[in-house]
């Protein structure tokens, strides 16, 4: 649920302390994701929202749900792997007009590891196969420039991945710029 921690700091055993930011959340095993991003208005610039999805969402769910809310959104998401749901669930969207553009930016040495996932989208989308261990989701479209860094890949599991939301041009700009250098 989103909650506001604005002024509210937690101390730990160890004596660290912790200031959370007003619009995070953080899933439990009976939510969803889309329970928390509907509460987010994208149109605001320089947001950050933190989260973690408790095993309830992963890097394609966000970017899709995203899509799905900004309209004419471009994307590019690099990856460890991609699941074979995954990519199905990329297809289904770029069907239902959630993408203008959509690329891949995966993992080389893992490539064979997913070949099931590549052989569905190969031809479809642009990808780019390199030594990568960064799970980064760029969203783009005339008005909103949205960046996506997560634990998670685009493979679903029951594990709790952490991350971050931002809406900040300056954050999509430095993630841009050297995704955009391996396209080139």
């Amino acid at each position: 649920m989103l909650f506001d921690t604005q002024k509210e700091t937690h101390a730990f055993s160890n004596s660290i302390v912790s200031m959370s930011h007003p619009a995070s959340f953080i899933s439990s095993q009976d939510d969803y994701l889309s329970k928390y991003l509907r509460e987010i208005d994208w149109r605001k610039a320089d947001e950050c929202y933190h989260f973690t999805s408790n095993g309830r969402f992963a890097l394609h769910d966000m970017l899709i749900h995203i899509a799905s809310r900004i309209g004419d959104a471009n994307c590019i998401v690099s990856s460890f792997n991609l699941s074979v749901i995954a990519a199905k669930m990329f297809i289904r969207a770029w069907d239902k007009g959630f993408f203008k553009s959509l690329a891949f930016v995966l993992n080389a040495q893992k490539k064979s590891n997913f070949a099931d996932a590549i052989k569905l989208i190969d031809g479809k989308f642009p990808m780019v196969f390199t030594n990568i261990h960064a799970k980064v989701g760029l969203l783009w479209n005339d008005k909103q420039f949205i960046t996506i860094v997560t634990t998670g890949n685009l493979s679903s599991n029951n594990n709790i991945e952490r991350g971050f939301i931002s809406t900040a041009k300056d954050i999509f700009d430095f993630d841009k710029k050297w995704i955009d250098e391996l396209f080139n």
